[in-house]
C-alpha cells in the first residue's frame, strides 16, 4: 500500500471538490481533475481504506469520507430527479 500513499493528497481533494457548493458528482469530478471516473473511483476507495483502516484510527478522514458519500448520493438523487 505504501506505493499508493502519494495519492491521498489527490483523494482528499477529490472527495473535498466531491462536497463543494452544491455537490459534484464522479463525472464532474473526473472532468475537474482531468482523470477517468475510474480514477476518481479508486481514489475514493483508496480513501476509504486509508480512513477506516484498524490499525490507523483516522476520524479526520472518516469524518471526510463520509461527508463526502452522503454529498454524492445526494447529488445523484438530484440527477435521477432531473432526468425523471
Amino acid at each position: 500500500m505504501s506505493r499508493y500513499i502519494c495519492n491521498l493528497p489527490r483523494a482528499i481533494d477529490i472527495a473535498n471538490y466531491i462536497k463543494e457548493d452544491a455537490g459534484h458528482s464522479i463525472a464532474e469530478a473526473a472532468a475537474e481533475f482531468g482523470v477517468s471516473k475510474e480514477t476518481i473511483r479508486r481514489n475514493l476507495n483508496f480513501l476509504l481504506l486509508v480512513a477506516f483502516d484498524n490499525y490507523h484510527l483516522r476520524t479526520d478522514l472518516q469524518k471526510l469520507y463520509s461527508d463526502m458519500k452522503k454529498t454524492l448520493e445526494a447529488v445523484n438523487s438530484r440527477n435521477r430527479k432531473n432526468k425523471s
